[in-house]
């Protein structure tokens, strides 16, 4: 991991997203990958009383290898969701920690440290508004809120460079260091075409960001031959978003 990066990891959420910056994705392999006989696994899913809610929940923890402070990593999360008639709604929660950190950290002191724990939600609706054979078409709006450092050990917290800093190596290029959370609205739609096709299209909005600067669409190719449980999903709601 690049403690103090010459230039800004990322620009934009977007880069965000996509570049491996975040707490596990920007770490050294021994902090990405626990070891084989030290990590362990429970998920656990229950359908309710009332047949149109589900509800879940998945844990995954182990000790990081060949690292210093011997760190612990545990990834948790639940999630619901309710379909009752046309309606599709869902909610998850995630968390992560990363233990025995504080040596690491302040060897390193410098605007890009690693966090000793880090969450996320989001919130999400759908309504099947129309349906003829195997066409459907599906809105939905999500929203989300995320924090990659919500808390840190052997350091305050990172040290953000005050005013405009080098983003690139391009003479004139700068920009302001970003924050490590943030709350994003997405509207979108999925129309699904007979059983293995869907296309998806949504918008998020970020602040700072033009509001098309990350819309897109994309074709899912669906198969679920022999699969009723994800026959089941397909009849409820929208595809999960692709990340």
């Amino acid at each position: 991991m690049d403690f103090a990066p010459e230039f800004l990891p990322t620009a934009t959420r977007l880069e965000l997203e996509n570049n491996g910056i975040a707490p596990l994705q920007a770490s050294h392999q021994e902090l990405s990958s626990p070891t084989r006989t030290t990590s362990r696994s429970i998920s656990r899913s229950a359908t309710t009383a009332c047949r149109d809610l589900k509800l879940g929940a998945a844990i995954s923890t182990g000790k990081a290898a060949a690292a210093v402070g011997d760190p612990r990593v545990t990834l948790w999360e639940a999630h619901a969701r309710w379909t009752p008639a046309r309606w599709d709604l869902s909610a998850l929660y995630a968390r992560g920690t990363i233990s025995g950190l504080t040596e690491t950290n302040a060897m390193n002191p410098a605007p890009n440290p690693i966090p000793s724990a880090f969450d996320g939600y989001f919130l999400q609706g759908a309504y099947q508004l129309w349906e003829h054979g195997d066409y459907r078409f599906n809105p939905f709006v999500r929203f989300e809120r995320y924090n990659l450092g919500a808390s840190f050990e052997g350091t305050a917290g990172p040290d953000i460079p005050a005013g405009l800093v080098p983003m690139s190596p391009s003479p004139g290029d700068f920009g302001y260091w970003p924050v490590n959370h943030d709350r994003v609205w997405t509207a979108g739609a999925n129309f699904y075409i007979g059983q293995h096709l869907v296309l998806k299209a949504d918008s998020p909005v970020v602040p700072g960001e033009h509001p098309t600067s990350r819309a897109s669409i994309s074709a899912w190719v669906w198969l679920l031959a022999g699969a009723p449980e994800l026959q089941a999903a397909r009849r409820a709601g929208p595809l999960p978003r692709a990340r």
